[in-house]
């Protein structure tokens, strides 16, 4: 995909003095320093982006979102996709998932059916998401993803949101096709679970990089929230079938994978998004699902919440378009492939 900064050649640009201003305080916000000629070139990148926040913040009608200043408003697209981007170049490894046409998986579909899912669900209201995490340069998206859809239904099932170990399936999932740091698959994750257990965040806590697996912790079943044999299983929901991801997301938060590279994306700070300039065949960046619902105009979106810290977003959470058909148009930013039920048989 090729990546640009549109700019209308009919818009006012910001003057010099207020973009450097601006690129100032972004730099000492996020205690960024740079010899001479990088600050040239980090300040020529911050200047677009500048641009850009202008050229949609600026637009009376025709823009349901709203962009900023980031802490990657000085960053490259490819520098931002090597940062936070986790699953291109991962394949998901042959793995126990639920045919949802066998016996089985007819049998926990109809046993989870929302025949008339609500008009709106907010899975944070409810109690069962956990705070905002940050991958600081670890490109683990589907391990957040993974824990925090497994902390959700753990919540909805015992009443206590407890935060899981990001880090335990860095270090120890990659036996599962999963590479630490350098990205991984949310099936391959919940395949981890399903036949290791997991501990909490407090036990393993996040170190934002790769290292060995702590058997000592891991394999401590004083430790495990959930224990090997727990996780029972999981199944797809159906590419672009609007009305089962409905009963999905009305059921539990539900991890998700969507198209983060339109080079806005990481601009973006509130309203709903949408994006044309995507390849919605392309997904690349693991998210957590926390609800869906409609604004004031009656434009409906799916709620997210990403591992990209507070500064991003609205406090770290997103809306996307929510459309009504069409794979290539679903999250509005790409194509969503792979969403999981989970199902649990005990809890300690």
């Amino acid at each position: 995909m090729q990546f640009f900064v549109v700019l209308i050649s009919c818009i006012l640009l910001p003057a010099s003095g207020h973009i450097s201003e601006a690129y100032e305080q972004y730099k000492q916000k996020y205690h960024l320093h740079f010899n001479s000629s990088e600050d040239a070139f980090r300040r020529g990148i911050f200047a677009e982006s500048y641009a850009r926040i202008v050229e949609v913040n600026g637009r009376n009608e025709g823009s349901s979102y709203e962009l900023g200043i980031t802490e990657f408003a000085a960053m490259t697209d490819e520098e931002f996709n090597n940062l936070v981007v986790c699953n291109d170049h991962i394949s998901p490894k042959v793995a126990r998932i639920i045919d949802p046409l066998s016996e089985e998986g007819i049998r926990h579909k109809n046993k989870l059916r929302v025949l008339a899912p609500p008009k709106s669900v907010d899975w944070r209201s409810a109690g069962a998401v956990a705070p905002v995490r940050k991958q600081n340069g670890c490109g683990c998206c589907y391990a957040m993803a993974t824990t925090e859809a497994t902390e959700g239904i753990l919540q909805i099932k015992t009443k206590k949101l407890i935060p899981l170990s990001v880090q335990q399936i860095v270090d120890c999932s990659s036996t599962f096709g999963n590479e630490g740091c350098k990205g991984g698959f949310q099936v391959n994750a919940y395949h981890y679970i399903e036949e290791r257990g997991i501990v909490s965040e407090s036990s393993y806590p996040y170190v934002a990089a790769a290292g060995v697996c702590k058997t000592s912790i891991t394999r401590d079943v004083h430790k495990q929230c959930l224990r090997p044999g727990d996780l029972v299983g999981w199944w797809p929901i159906k590419e672009g079938d609007i009305q089962e991801l409905l009963e999905g997301v009305a059921q539990q938060p539900v991890s998700a994978i969507i198209n983060a590279y339109p080079s806005d994306f990481k601009l973006y700070k509130g309203g709903i998004y949408k994006s044309d300039a995507c390849d919605s065949s392309k997904t690349s960046h693991s998210v957590l699902i926390t609800g869906y619902g409609e604004d004031e105009h009656g434009t409906k979106y799916w709620e997210l919440k990403n591992s990209w810290g507070t500064e991003w977003g609205m406090a770290g959470y997103g809306r996307l378009i929510r459309a009504e058909g069409g794979d290539g148009e679903l999250f509005g930013v790409g194509k969503l492939t792979e969403i999981f039920h989970l199902k649990v048989n005990a809890a300690s």
